[in-house]
């Protein structure tokens, strides 16, 4: 096959870069995303290359499911019950459908998916930025009820800012180090959204984002805490804010005055009896409805006969879909969104989890708007689709079966690990190369670790563990490092996502934290800061090495860091003998390093620090759910750090 010509492959490149830059268009002045779509569109056209977009499009079911949604409303214009022009202009106002299946077939490294997220973050804290200034004065302010969204409606402006505060708030997850930036940015947007623009349904959908992020990273226990947060975030605008309190209670009421009789005068009573109405409408043509673009005169017809207002849409893209092609076409829709869930749950968990948030925003959005069919929500929708969903798990698949995985090297040290070695090393027996690197043991572990490897090495110059790990570091010679404790294990599920990372190793990002699950006197231990532990383990070779530190070493590299799903189980401690015996070895090897770094102790500071220590693992972080153990626990972690800093004084004392 011959190679493309290379202005066909700049274009390629060009289509990808005005991907980006619509992403950053999004919101922006109406016409910007207009400009990059068009450009984007004549790039892609002039970079050919036809058959293989169109089969990454056929491996990508959103891409195929959103070109069989547009394919359905094609076929509603052959029986509209109005001409054909208006039918056709119907349907062209889901032509933005299309773009999902283009977006697809070029962004097909995740790079530019990368590129293009954060152009649409950047664009977000643009418009964050100048709502700010119009508050302040720097900056005109906008139409009334709108005064702080500069180039959107309050209601496109709200609903931007609520998804791109769930995209800033997985970056303060995943960006430790940049965590007080996030968080001030992360307060900005919420204050913006509560109290500055009175967008409703923006505001909901906040709502339904916190609740999703905490579940995304804690699980059910994240659900509780979600809904809590939630409720103080309402509480407090209530409280505090001007515009939240009276328009929420506005809706209140109008609702409350609707369904009692009253006349759809006030905007939610509008709404409501848009929503009866175009109810009935579907229950006169229900399976098939009266065909794409027939909304108008359909709702025209029926709200003469009643004497009721008119409207162009229903404000509810469900209802707007059922009426033109009946419950088929609102079950699509439905499906659509429940299918984009579906394979979103397949992906990487940090690409899953801004998947479900844009899946979870669209939807909730379409009970009270026709998001689908407007402008700016819809380009939002689905250039965010196209970026998100650029790779699905059929493409992975694919990739799998055809893939070669990197090379993986795990390193252990080691010493006097006979009880526990085996079962760890049974555990990796499948990489590439193992690496044990001992420190002097005088019982049967150097046997035992060469039944499983040749490369065994003894080094009884203990400097720390930091020091010990660096050097069996640098005899490896995987493309990728694992890097466990004697007293660690890798499950199956974890070995198959890890087989899977090394395959795709091209899209990783270079270290992965992996969730860690440890037993404690026989108990695996679920709360008192205990899980999920994630430990930065799994890296790219010369892309990370370990801290000096003598005990509690760290792995250092430029974040941010992956997360894998699957728990590495950690045998931490069978009975309160090897307790007491690391709590007394830690505490000490802890005071040697803070005295070195300047620090001071003190009997008054060892209490207070001790009672800090039992009152966040036992109460704060809820140790008090693992039993006695959790007790133990966190009673034990508390004498730690007592023993730490007395021994930090009598240290300093003595220098």
């Amino acid at each position: 096959m011959s190679a493309r010509p290379q202005w066909q492959q700049q274009s390629d490149e060009l289509a990808r870069g005005m991907a980006v830059a619509a992403a950053f268009a999004i919101p922006l002045p109406t016409a910007w995303v207009g400009i990059t779509m068009g450009l984007f569109l004549l790039f892609w056209i002039a970079s050919g290359d036809f058959a293989n977009k169109w089969q990454r499009v056929r491996q990508n079911p959103v891409a195929l499911m959103a070109l069989g949604l547009f394919a359905l409303l094609g076929l509603g214009v052959s029986y509209s019950s109005v001409g054909l022009s208006e039918a056709l202009e119907g349907w062209g106002a889901y032509h933005k459908l299309i773009y999902i299946a283009l977006l697809v077939s070029v962004l097909n490294e995740p790079k530019w998916q990368q590129r293009a997220l954060m152009a649409f973050v950047l664009a977000m804290l643009l418009v964050l930025l100048l709502s700010y200034a119009q508050l302040l004065g720097f900056w005109p302010e906008g139409k009334p009820e709108q005064e702080f969204a500069p180039f959107k409606g309050r209601i496109a402006h709200n609903f931007f800012m609520a998804f791109a505060a769930y995209l800033v708030f997985d970056l303060f997850m995943r960006q430790p180090a940049r965590r007080l930036l996030w968080a001030g940015i992360l307060l900005l947007m919420l204050y913006n959204i509560l109290v500055m623009v009175p967008g409703r349904t923006g505001q909901l959908v906040l709502f339904v984002m916190v609740v999703l992020a905490t579940w995304h990273h804690w699980r059910w226990r994240g659900l509780l805490v979600g809904a809590l947060l939630t409720l103080a975030l309402g509480a407090a605008a209530m409280q505090f804010s001007d515009g939240f309190r009276p328009r929420m209670q506005a809706l209140l009421d109008n609702a409350s005055s609707y369904f009692e009789g009253g006349a759809a005068e006030s905007s939610t009573g509008l709404r409501l009896s848009y929503y009866e109405n175009s109810i009935e409408l579907i229950l006169k043509h229900p399976l098939i409805g009266t065909g794409t673009g027939s909304f108008i005169h359909e709702y025209q017809q029926h709200a003469n006969a009643k004497g009721v207002p008119l409207t162009d849409n229903p404000h509810n893209e469900y209802l707007n879909l059922g009426v033109q092609l009946g419950l088929l076409g609102m079950g699509a829709l439905l499906l659509f969104f429940l299918l984009q869930w579906r394979f979103a749950g397949l992906m990487r968990p940090e690409q899953r989890r801004l998947a479900q948030a844009l899946v979870l925003a669209m939807a909730l959005g379409c009970l009270f708007n026709s998001f689908l069919m407007d402008h700016g929500e819809g380009k939002f929708y689905v250039i965010l689709a196209g970026i998100l969903f650029a790779r699905t798990r059929e493409a992975t698949a694919q990739a799998l079966r055809e893939g070669t995985p990197a090379s993986l090297s795990v390193i252990v040290i080691t010493r006097n690990e006979a009880a526990r070695i085996r079962a760890c090393l049974e555990s990796v027996s499948w990489a590439d190369e193992i690496l044990v690197l001992d420190s002097g043991s005088s019982d049967e572990t150097l046997a035992i670790c060469r039944e499983y490897t040749d490369k065994v090495f003894v080094n009884r110059d203990w400097q720390g563990f930091g020091v010990q790990k660096n050097r069996v570091l640098d005899k490896a010679r995987g493309d990728w490092v694992l890097s466990i404790d004697a007293d660690e294990q890798v499950p199956e599920a974890l070995q198959a996502e890890i087989h899977q990372l090394l395959v795709l190793a091209d899209e990783a990002p270079a270290v992965y934290k992996i969730p860690r699950l440890s037993s404690y006197c026989g108990r695996q231990m679920r709360h008192g800061g205990w899980w999920p532990d994630h430990v930065a383990r799994l890296f790219r070779r010369g892309k990370a090495r370990f801290s000096d530190d003598l005990v509690h070493e760290r792995l250092l590299f430029v974040p941010p860091a992956g997360r894998l799903e699957n728990p590495l189980t950690h045998q931490s401690f069978d009975n309160l003998e090897q307790v007491l015996e690391k709590v007394n070895r830690y505490s000490s090897a802890s005071a040697e390093r803070m005295l070195q770094q300047g620090k001071r102790g003190g009997v008054g500071k060892a209490l207070l620090r001790g009672l800090w220590s039992f009152l966040r693992g036992y109460i704060l972080r809820a140790g008090f759910l693992d039993g006695s153990e959790g007790l133990m626990l966190a009673i034990s972690n508390a004498e730690g750090v007592y023993y730490k800093y007395l021994k930090l004084y009598y240290l300093g004392r003595r220098r």
